[in-house]
């Protein structure tokens, strides 16, 4: 993996790059370091989301039980098959569940190497179709709260790596939603910028994070759709 190198602000070649989807083999993210001392010790990270929802911390290293419940919820949902599951466990890094314990959703991400950005986390999430529903005017439902939650955690975690440091978060506009004017132009003005295409063709974004700033470089805005 080549050292990141943090934008200028300057138009780059990253908008006819191809954003990687896949993480090089045998690469281990989200995982705990050879130095323990470097990881901070678990805490508990369960805020309430609309009376409705639970967040639980996974970073990659989930107990049988929520492995157990992740797995089936892609194989059930046609995502993945159970050998693909398996592998995908370390990525995790938040579950959201009801407050009855069922599992709803799970946010996912691992560094690849974008040319012309460097270094960033690749996000991925997937909510059951029966908890997709936004909440509130703002849209700050479970889906939203995931989001967002998992964009602090990597920030914060980037700023733990010394080396290959990710510069941000790359999201692919899988949902056509957001590849139309109207979304695009509002991810322009939130601080995404075109970070060029995936191998299939699908428009990506990146959104640079502000390791000077205490929140970040603001209130993370929410990019996908139910």
């Amino acid at each position: 993996m080549k050292k990141p190198s943090r934008s200028s602000g300057k138009k780059s070649k990253a908008a006819k790059s191809k954003v990687p989807t896949k993480k090089p083999p045998g690469e281990k993210v989200l995982q705990p370091p050879a130095n323990p001392s470097q990881e901070p010790a678990p805490v508990s990270f369960s805020p309430v989301l609309r009376r409705e929802y639970r967040l639980h911390l996974v970073a990659g290293r989930p107990d049988q039980n929520t492995a157990d419940d992740i797995m089936a919820m892609w194989v059930s949902g046609g995502i993945l098959t159970a050998e693909e599951a398996t592998q995908r466990l370390g990525e995790v890094v938040l579950a959201l569940r009801t407050v009855e314990g069922d599992l709803a959703g799970v946010s996912t991400s691992y560094p690849v190497h974008v040319p012309g950005l460097g270094v960033c986390w690749y996000y991925g999430m997937f909510v059951s179709a029966g908890h997709r529903a936004w909440v509130g005017k703002m849209g700050r439902g479970a889906a939203y709260q995931l989001f967002a939650a998992t964009i602090a955690f990597l920030r914060d975690r980037s700023l733990r790596i010394s080396e290959n440091r990710p510069v941000g978060v790359v999201l692919v506009l899988e949902n056509r939603k957001l590849q139309s004017g109207r979304w695009l132009a509002l991810l322009k003005a939130t601080g995404w910028q075109s970070a060029g295409t995936s191998p299939e063709g699908v428009p990506a974004v990146f959104r640079a994070f502000d390791f000077d700033s205490p929140s970040g470089g603001g209130e993370v805005s929410a990019v996908s759709l139910p």
